[in-house]
């Protein structure tokens, strides 16, 4: 689905997603909720309570559509909450946007 968008990089872990976010500082984060060894929530805070990191935008891609859970990740800083079943053009489209406001395209 993000085949237009270069250099992406997989982790299979919360710990992983951290080491590698520390290691490679993206522009962007995709992340779901359930992770192993950590939630996505909690990668999220610790992500952003790292100077570093704090102000890479993070779009939660995930299956689970309550809106306390949406509202717990905005308010721990994601920027954008999608839900799945994903469809392509508008997973691209939340990408674009959030690559635009940080001036990459």
């Amino acid at each position: 689905m993000l085949n237009d968008f270069p250099d992406q990089w997989f982790a299979m872990s919360g710990e992983t997603a951290l080491s590698l976010a520390k290691e490679v500082v993206p522009d962007l984060i995709l992340l779901d909720a359930n992770l192993p060894g950590m939630t996505g929530f909690d990668v999220c805070e610790a992500l952003k309570a790292d100077p570093t990191l704090a102000s890479i935008p993070v779009i939660f891609v995930t299956s689970h559509d309550a809106p306390a859970l949406k509202l717990d990740a905005l308010r721990l800083g994601a920027t954008d909450y999608i839900t799945k079943p994903l469809i392509a053009a508008d997973l691209q489209a939340h990408v674009r946007a959030q690559l635009q406001a940080i001036g990459h395209t």
